[in-house]
């Protein structure tokens, strides 16, 4: 309606008067319509009595647009006599009878109106009403009808046409050409034929790009990455005669139909991966094989390393390159409106399967086409990598589709490639197919490496613009430099790099005598390359120290930075000129892009090998070891400095009105540096490590600039990432206290009006701020600043009520009859679960949040877990401590709490990086156990009590046997982030974890393996769950998402719950048809499983508003 409303300005009432004139007239066409012309006149009457309403006429405007465009298609037809054919005509008359139900149907709603105070609702009536939605959708199928209809009459005109024409020809070719009225008759006739068909191209060609237009308006919503595909990729793929072999082989596969579907290339860094796949996109578009293309990078995109991303992006390459699949892809895309969330696997049935389908079985011969994805090493989440690869691997066995490969050898990667065996590699005797190949860069036979790169270095050293001033290189130069490289290409191209800059016999020479060495580890000779330009750049004979110390500063910040930022933008950053920025790498172009006379241009390092080579304490310089450590640290520094600055203030993207959404109004543009900050502070803050840099953010984020940077967020269309950032920082335990308290509260308030944020940034203030619970630490701090907020009408107890009710845990009992849930201010509340009446009085002890709550399995008591460091027992009867109330042993924040099924034990989990089995009747410690070096956050028991599963900060989870506290195994999935939630299936055969990456993993028990991974949350999953029945797994994440995944993979789950508040932990019900959440927001939540197949089915069972 807003588009709509947006589109047109506000029409004076005469307007919609002569559209009622007009569609009048044209009614009088048509003496079929029941009434001709005297129709109309109580619908103009309506029309005059609410001339001069403008809020009544912008309710109209949309619904008169709309009508006016069938309208005139209509009228222009009638015109003429002829205009219209029987079939069309039938199609007209019903569109002007259906749009007189549309007037009428509009007519009657807004009668029912009788207030002029209620103008302002007449639109969304009218957008809303069903009916009104039926008839405005038969009146556009009607249209299509009568397109068709008149396409076919066309069609059957010309048919007519040309066969009289042709008939006509043949008697005049009989009677001969003499007669010129004859030949001006044929010409005549000639040209007869030639207009109509030249009027049949024009409208096939109209329809054609119309048609075309549209698609691509589809394709938009899929939000292909722009920089992602071989177009874009500005390097140079393989030198001409090099790489020979390798490239006849990939084409010689991309022929063949029975070939084995996937090729997987791999290699170290620096073998020449990217350049063999930039040189094979090359070919496969000169051979009309190219389906597309997705080149990852941790560098140049964030977009560019999310898996998430590369099958939308590869479906639209593919829609683009082939018009066939193109028509099948588009009715999936318009089908389901939120494409961009989809999971990899309705991401990859949706863009793949069904469409690729389709095509096969419309057209027979349709190719069997190539996606290439290079460099998938480069995806930041390497376990979702790897379920992505698995799921296209799959796919391959069905479709006419290849993919092609690239990477680094990660275990994540060949763990799915690799585990395919026999079905991947070729078994003698095997009647199996191959489903892929694999090629080792690193395994190709040394003679042919050498003879590349021998050719590689021999052109490149030998161009002009190599300023040696003697016959060199010679051969024996180039014999050297070809063994040093071994099979790394990236030696020759930085080698041939460094010797380009100045006195280049001097550094020739020096690279052909210095690094000779034999039988050294594969990585050694680049290594002393790189130290050798390094040794070159900090020279203490050419260099002061303080340029020393400034060349250092600045390789951290590029080996460390986030994104890579311009010369301009770097030295807005740092606070330094570009010219300093410039001299201080000026010995450093072999290694990193620093672009000529151009402050506009990216800083970045050329090859990853570089970056590797500086982060790993056991190869670089260890005069380097201390600038690369605090590389996040300065970045952090001047993140900070820059949200300090006045650049950060109120109103920073210069907005105009609060009356406009943002986006329906210009904003000031958000300086990249100022962009930068503002979205990468968190992360620098986080891996910096530094206490100074926490004091730092509290004296700058607990005010004002909190909301200032909300701003800037908002501006660039990213203000649903703030809690993200913030949950990030409040989790670090060293944290000052005021500043984790306000962090906690701007999480819950930028989850509560995140709306408000995303859409106007002055109702940040106007209405966010003012409305916010007046002792939210967020109030408390900011609004001092802003006078003349309006004031709710809630009384300062409520909202006492509510800071001091914020849900940190949830649990059912064992019956399912009663809720218990302990909260943030150190209370405990048990409810009836179907009344939602308190059954007892809160239970008061614990003096910070209670972060755990266990039932034992008879109901009668309570185990609670508090940031106070101590559990506590409860009697739920009563709701009165137990004679052993207080257990104490943890020395730090107590995480999570758990019975034994015979309620004999109690088992704790604590920051202290210990778990704790208590007896549950004396109080008193039976055992500690210590693995985890880390923060232990979550444990579960087996269901007969044996087994003990613990996550922990580090990424492990161990399994303990009860008994004897002995680690049975320990997994890692450090990948994946800490393990913030365990739990074991209901026959104790696996274990269940989510992690903070929003992955949830299911394992063996026995040996650890994963056997399924799910990957659907994009935020820290904070409870896991199996149901009592073995069929489901569920996982509540602070994405605001529940996710109920069936255990066998091949049903269909149920859809998720979604919810605007993050959620911070689940419980279900005994018999697995109920499901309690507890939010961010305030509010508990129950949900009915079993109904839900839309997200109304969950009602409010606790509201804290």
């Amino acid at each position: 309606w807003l588009k709509l409303r947006d589109k047109y300005l506000k029409p004076a009432a005469e307007v919609l008067l002569i559209f009622n004139d007009a569609i009048a007239e044209t009614a009088s066409y048509f003496p079929a319509v029941p009434g001709g012309k005297a129709i109309f006149v109580a619908f103009r009457v309506l029309l005059e009595a609410t001339k001069g309403v403008d809020k009544y006429l912008d309710a109209l405007t949309g619904l008169f647009e709309e009508l006016n465009a069938f309208l005139e298609s209509l009228r222009g037809r009638l015109a003429s006599p002829s205009g219209l054919g029987p079939a069309s005509k039938t199609v007209a008359v019903s569109i002007l009878a259906q749009l007189v139900n549309v007037c009428f149907r509009a007519s009657s709603i807004l009668s029912k109106r009788s207030f002029r105070g209620r103008f302002v609702l007449w639109g969304k009536a009218l957008v809303k009403d069903n009916e009104m939605q039926t008839a405005l959708q038969r009146l556009r199928d009607l249209t299509q009808l009568e397109v068709r209809a008149i396409a076919g009459e066309t069609q059957a005109l010309v048919s007519e046409i040309t066969e009289m024409m042709g008939s006509l020809s043949s008697e005049l070719e009989t009677l001969g050409q003499t007669s010129t009225p004859r030949n001006a008759l044929g010409r005549a006739l000639g040209r007869v034929i030639k207009g109509q068909k030249d009027m049949i191209g024009s409208l096939h060609s109209e329809k054609q790009q119309r048609e075309k237009s549209e698609a691509m308006r589809a394709l938009e919503k899929l939000k292909p990455v722009v920089g992602a595909g071989i177009e874009n990729q500005h390097s140079e793929g393989c030198m001409k005669d090099t790489r020979i072999q390798i490239l006849k082989t990939l084409r010689i596969w991309s022929h063949d139909p029975t070939a084995p579907r996937l090729y997987w290339l791999n290699g170290m860094a620096g073998t020449g991966k990217s350049a063999i796949a930039r040189t094979f996109c090359h070919y496969l578009r000169e051979d009309g094989l190219l389906g597309g293309s997705f080149f990852c990078s941790r560098v140049d995109s964030k977009e560019r390393d999310n898996f998430r991303r590369i099958i939308p992006t590869l479906a639209v390459d593919l829609a683009r390159y082939h018009p066939a699949f193109c028509k099948a892809l588009i009715p999936e895309i318009e089908g389901y409106p939120s494409e961009i969330q989809w999971n990899l696997q309705l991401q990859i049935e949706r863009l793949f399967r069904a469409p690729l389908a389709r095509v096969t079985a419309e057209y027979q011969t349709f190719p069997t086409l190539v996606l290439v994805v290079d460099a998938l090493d480069e995806c930041s989440d390497g376990g979702a990598t790897g379920d992505l690869l698995l799921s296209l691997v799959t796919l391959s066995k069905e479709l006419p589709i290849k993919f092609f490969f690239t990477s680094r050898p990660e275990p994540h990667i060949r763990a799915q490639l690799e585990s395919l065996d026999p079905t991947l590699y070729a078994v003698p005797g095997s009647s199996v197919p191959r489903l892929g190949c694999i090629l080792r860069l690193h395994d190709i036979d040394q003679y042919t490496v050498s003879a590349d790169i021998s050719l590689y270095l021999t052109r490149r050293l030998r161009e002009p613009k190599f300023p040696f001033s003697t016959k060199r290189p010679l051969e024996s130069d180039i014999a050297t430099l070809v063994n040093l490289s071994g099979k790394l290409f990236i030696f020759a191209s930085t080698a041939a790099e460094y010797v380009r800059g100045r006195n280049s016999d001097e550094r020739l020479a020096k690279l052909t005598k210095s690094l000779t060495s034999v039988g050294r580890p594969l990585t050694d000779p680049l290594d002393a390359m790189y130290r050798l330009i390094l040794s070159e750049a900090v020279d203490p004979n050419t260099n002061e120290v303080e340029e020393i110390t400034l060349t250092c500063r600045i390789l951290a910040i590029l080996v460390a930075i986030c994104k890579p930022l311009t010369v301009a933008s770097m030295s807005v950053l740092l606070s330094m000129s570009a010219d300093r920025i410039r001299i201080s790498l000026d010995h450093l172009h072999a290694v990193i892009y620093v672009p000529i006379g151009d402050n506009e241009g990216h800083l970045s390092v050329f090859h990853t090998s570089f970056s590797d080579f500086l982060k790993t304490a056991s190869r670089a310089p260890e005069y380097m070891h201390d600038y690369i450590s605090r590389g996040h640290f300065d970045l952090a520094a001047h993140c900070l400095a820059v949200l300090r600055s006045e650049r950060l203030c109120f109103n920073v993207a210069q907005v105009a009105t609060s009356y406009r959404a943002s986006t329906e109004q210009p904003l000031a543009h958000i300086d990249v540096s100022l962009r930068y900050a503002c979205l990468y502070w968190s992360h620098h803050v986080l891996l910096s490590g530094s206490q100074d840099i926490l004091v730092e953010l509290d004296q700058i984020l607990v005010g004002p600039k909190f909301l200032f940077w909300l701003e800037v967020l908002s501006a660039v269309k990213l203000s649903k990432l703030s809690s993200e950032f913030l949950i990030s920082v409040a989790n670090v335990e060293s944290a000052p206290p005021r500043l984790i308290e306000f962090l906690d509260a701007a999480i819950i308030f930028t989850h509560r009006f995140s709306s408000v944020i995303e859409r106007s940034i002055p109702h940040i203030y106007l209405s966010a701020l003012a409305l916010c619970d007046r002792v939210s630490a967020v109030y408390r701090y900011c609004s001092p600043v802003f006078s003349d907020l309006i004031s709710p009408s809630a009384s300062p107890s409520n909202q006492s009520e509510v800071a001091s009710s914020q849900p940190r845990s949830l649990v059912y009992s064992p019956d399912g009859l009663h809720i218990a849930a302990g909260f943030l201010s150190g209370d405990i509340c048990i409810w009836d679960a179907h009344s939602g009446i308190q059954t007892v009085p809160p239970l008061s002890g614990h003096s910070e949040r209670v972060q755990s709550i266990a039932y034992s399995s008879s109901g009668s008591y309570i185990v609670s877990g508090s940031f106070d460091q101590t559990i506590r027992l409860w009697d739920t009867q009563s709701g009165q401590p137990t004679s052993q109330p207080l257990l104490i042993g943890h020395t730090d924040r107590v995480h999570s709490v758990a019975f034994t099924p015979d309620d004999s034990h109690i088992v704790s989990a604590s920051d202290d990086g210990t778990i704790l089995i208590w007896d549950a009747h004396t109080g008193e410690v039976l055992k500690q156990l210590r693995g985890h070096p880390g923060r232990v956050w979550s444990i579960a028991l087996s269901p007969n009590g044996k087994l003990i599963a613990s996550g922990s900060d580090d990424g492990s989870m161990c399994i303990w046997k009860f008994r004897t506290g002995r680690v049975v195994s320990k997994s890692s999935q450090s990948i994946a982030g800490s393990i913030s939630a365990v739990a074991f299936s209901s026959d104790g055969k696996h274990t269940i974890s989510g992690s903070q990456s929003g992955r949830v993993c299911v394992q063996k028990v026995s040996s650890g393996t994963p056997i399924r991974t799910f990957t659907d949350h994009s935020q820290w999953v904070r409870s896991v769950i199996c149901s009592s029945d073995g069929t489901r797994i569920v996982s509540g994440s602070m994405d605001g998402t529940v996710r109920i995944e069936n255990v066998e993979p091949n049903q269909l789950a149920i859809p998720p719950i979604e919810t605007q508040a993050s959620i911070v932990c689940i419980a279900l019900s005994s018999n697995g048809t109920e499901l309690v959440s507890a939010h961010l927001d305030g509010n508990i939540r129950i949900w009915s499983i079993t109904a839900q197949r839309d997200n109304t089915a969950g009602k409010a069972f606790v509201s804290y508003r």
